[in-house]
């Protein structure tokens, strides 16, 4: 599992809808059930309810890692953030701060 389908359980239970998440989420439909699929495979577990149409249901195993999967996707997130700080801190002071194989490059 990656924090980006962590992101895509999380957008599919809030909107309750396969199609609706993966318009959120900037993916194809299909893509996304299969992503989730393989997601299901990979975890051993069933997260999602599919014969009941929309609103889409989350089992109870897909509730029970929901505390997990937003402290992943919300550290994901951070890390992404802090990240882009660094970058950022890097280009204010004009790109002197490179390292290179480990020596500074000016």
């Amino acid at each position: 599992m990656n924090a980006k389908s962590a992101s895509y359980v999380l957008a599919i239970c809030e909107t309750g809808s396969f199609t609706k998440a993966a318009e959120r989420m900037g993916v194809k439909q299909p893509s996304l059930s299969l992503l989730i699929k393989r997601l299901e495979r990979e975890l051993g577990l069933q997260l999602f309810e599919r014969e009941q149409g929309p609103p889409i249901r989350i089992t109870p195993a897909g509730r029970a890692l929901l505390p997990e999967l937003r402290r992943f996707a919300r550290s994901a997130d951070a890390l992404k953030n802090k990240a882009n700080r660094v970058a950022l801190n890097g280009q204010k002071l004009g790109g002197l701060n490179r390292v290179f194989g480990g020596a500074a490059v000016t």
